[in-house]
């Protein structure tokens, strides 16, 4: 007897409608002997992505015995909108970043009306609180923020899931190891507070008169440029580069003798998060330095599977990078055990096992 598969709307309304996070997991659906996705992405951008995505999943409801509905991150504007065209079926929500935490970090990084703009979240708190509670499940990214989440928005704990990000495996994937003169240390990101960059940029002078040691830092904008130019005024051998295609960053990665994943920043989101680029170093088969914070203490043991470092702390951080340039062949086994470490918990696959089984828990 074939098995009735379940009719799911997967829903993604963002920038980029094929963000990693929305990617694996309408991969995962695609795979699955369960589930039937049907998937609904925005092709517009601004506003009208907002309207478009709305008619086509009205088009949908009407058209096919739709059984639940998936909001993809980022939902947070249509999730009213879902929960009320779904009317009783379940709909599970990827939250993936709790949106106080995400005020919080924006509001670090303004000022002036911008920064009061984003003060207004607390006038939409209660309502969107409301709204997830209403949800079969709701979705985040790690298990620290599933139970700050659940705390803050009170919302049973039960509701929440931390599914990790993982990665694109098409490109982030393990190479040659690297056969380099000089120690190469590599960083990359957008720069946000949460990733400490001001760490790194200490730590790099610190063993600045090191022999060998040289850091590549991708990303940022002027002020990241000037300050990686104050770094190198400093004696810190640093080059930089303001953007490079995802395709040679991963190649870089994968050249580069120690990968600095973070994060560093000590910010409140900081503490919660295992960030993306842990992901793609660890998929690509490179020792990595993460900081230490709840997710992390639960998966990973410095100089087994990571260097970890306290966060804000440049002297450890650059004396990490020391005893990583003296003990090339430990950093090759702790790459190594972080790539099983990837397989084992962080893979697209694993993603999908842990997806599946909550919505199975959930009767889906």
């Amino acid at each position: 007897m074939v098995m009735k598969k379940i009719k799911i709307a997967v829903v993604t309304c963002y920038k980029d409608a094929d963000y990693i996070r929305s990617r694996v997991i309408r991969n995962a659906f695609a795979k699955s002997s369960r589930y039937q996705p049907f998937v609904i992405k925005n092709s517009k951008t601004g506003f009208l992505k907002y309207p478009e995505v709305l008619w086509h999943l009205r088009k949908l409801l009407k058209t096919e015995s739709i059984d639940a509905i998936f909001l993809n991150f980022r939902g947070y504007e249509l999730l009213p909108f879902v929960l009320f065209m779904a009317r009783k079926r379940p709909v599970i929500y990827d939250e993936f970043s709790q949106p106080v935490e995400a005020v919080e970090e924006h509001r670090m990084q303004k000022s002036g009306i911008v920064s009061w703009l984003m003060g207004l979240w607390k006038y939409f708190a209660g309502p969107y609180y409301w709204m997830l509670n209403h949800c079969a499940l709701v979705l985040i990214d790690t298990k620290s923020h599933a139970d700050y989440a659940a705390r803050i928005s009170r919302t049973n704990r039960s509701k929440y899931l931390g599914i990790p990000v993982s990665t694109d495996e098409t490109i982030f994937k393990p190479g040659t190891p690297p056969s380099n003169d000089s120690f190469s240390v590599f960083f990359y990101g957008n720069v946000l507070p949460l990733h400490g960059l001001e760490t790194i940029l200490d730590a790099a002078v610190t063993v600045a008169n090191d022999p060998g040691v040289s850091f590549y830092i991708v990303g940022g904008d002027r002020e990241t440029k000037n300050m990686v130019k104050s770094a190198v005024r400093s004696g810190a051998n640093i080059s930089y580069e303001k953007y490079l295609p995802i395709e040679e960053i991963a190649d870089r990665m994968r050249q580069s003798d120690l990968f600095i994943a973070g994060p560093l920043g000590d910010t409140p989101q900081a503490q919660h998060v295992i960030t993306g680029k842990t992901y793609q170093s660890l998929a690509c088969r490179v020792a990595t330095v993460v900081g230490d914070n709840e997710d992390t203490a639960i998966y990973f043991d410095d100089k087994v599977n990571c260097l970890k470092v306290p966060q804000a702390d440049a002297a450890a951080l650059a004396k990490a990078i020391r005893w990583a340039a003296k003990n090339p062949q430990l950093i090759k086994n702790i790459a190594e055990k972080g790539h099983r470490t990837y397989v084992s918990t962080f893979s697209n696959e694993s993603v999908a096992k842990q997806l599946f089984n909550a919505l199975e828990n959930v009767g889906l």
